[in-house]
């Protein structure tokens, strides 16, 4: 009978724990929706304030509760990062500024730094291969993009994050040649700095990481392979003659050869703001002073010009990092007036093939 006895007891003492447990695990769920009601609320509905937040590229749900936390929006960052997981939000907060305010509840920030950042108008700007970076903000500033003098200063001393410009020097040439030739789209209200950035940007996704290790093998930097590049752009009239140029360009290097090329000059005198605005005369390839003597004139001063002379398209690039195989030394233009080049690698035979051009251009 007593053994009986400790069975009911025993068996009470189970039903006592497990309703205890029972109780404890409402006690903690029923706990635990408090406490997310509670920290999901708006800070402040009776007199809302306006906040600017800024979400960081790269920001996780931790990060962005964070910002949200410290910018007095939200009471509680777990809370945050509990909801976000609920609502399938996690990993899906957008980078960007936003104007928020202390009135929205936890969902309704959500919802909106999930959606992104709203922007405003969209617009649309082509920049053609060859362009100088004086240029370039012409076009912008046709083209609506901003005014001339918010692009110059832009250009001269925006700030830009990227780690081709830490050579740069200082003024409108830091850009020269790194604001890549293309089609883009934009928002008008980014301004100047806008255009110019998506430019950066899309240079920086071509010079990818293998063709910066390419440039140091060859013995140069990521600015001299530009320099190069720009050359090249400057000069070819087709493809084809591209890796042609470039190998003529290494060729006059490698012989301690001045480069002698044209285009330099005419940019001697863009920057120093006296165009030339003619073609060239014998008498120009031996001038001094002024635009003659700066640092970009290859007739003048041996090796590579001080940087680069516009902005070059891809595949002169391409062309600069992969050089034809040849030991051509000099190029005239062709008879066959689409723009491309005879090559020679003597000067009696070059001699040649200036004299069938002149002939073939008087005869026109």
């Amino acid at each position: 009978m007593a053994h009986a006895n400790n069975k009911a007891a025993a068996g009470s003492g189970w039903l006592a724990a497990i309703l205890i447990v029972a109780v404890l695990i409402v006690a903690v769920f029923v706990g635990w929706k408090i406490f997310l009601n509670k920290n999901l609320k708006p800070m402040d509905t009776a007199n809302p304030e306006t906040v600017t937040v800024v979400i960081p590229s790269g920001s996780g749900d931790r990060n962005v509760s964070s910002v949200l936390y410290h910018a007095g929006l939200i009471r509680n960052s777990l809370a945050f990062m509990q909801r976000a997981k609920q609502l399938g939000y996690k990993g899906k907060f957008k980078a960007g500024e936003y104007q928020l305010n202390t009135g929205m509840s936890v969902d309704e920030l959500m919802a909106v730094i999930v959606e992104g950042p709203k922007r405003g108008e969209e617009v649309q700007f082509t920049i053609i291969e060859g362009k100088t970076v004086r240029e370039t903000i012409e076009s912008l500033a046709e083209q609506g993009i901003d005014t001339i003098e918010n692009l110059e200063r832009e250009a001269e001393s925006g700030k830009f994050d990227y780690w081709f410009l830490e050579d740069a020097p200082e003024g409108i040439n830091r850009l020269e040649g790194f604001l890549m030739p293309d089609t883009y789209r934009t928002y008008k209200d980014e301004g100047a700095h806008g255009a110019l950035n998506v430019m950066l940007k899309q240079f920086n996704k071509i010079f990818s990481a293998e063709f910066q290790e390419k440039a140091r093998t060859m013995g140069y930097t990521t600015r001299e392979m530009v320099t190069i590049a720009s050359l090249i752009e400057a000069e070819a009239g087709c493809e084809d003659d591209r890796p042609l140029i470039a190998s003529v360009i290494y060729n006059r290097i490698k012989a301690d050869m001045k480069l002698q090329i044209d285009a330099t000059i005419y940019y001697c005198f863009a920057v120093s703001g006296t165009p030339l605005n003619r073609a060239l005369l014998n008498s120009d390839y031996t001038a001094t002073g002024g635009a003659y003597d700066l640092k970009y004139n290859t007739y003048r001063y041996k090796g590579l010009p001080e940087g680069p002379i516009c902005s070059p398209r891809k595949t002169s690039v391409i062309a600069a990092l992969n050089p034809a195989d040849t030991d051509y030394i000099f190029y005239v233009l062709s008879t066959k007036g689409d723009g491309s080049h005879v090559f020679a690698a003597t000067y009696a035979e070059h001699e040649k093939n200036v004299d069938a051009y002149i002939k073939w251009r008087n005869s026109r």
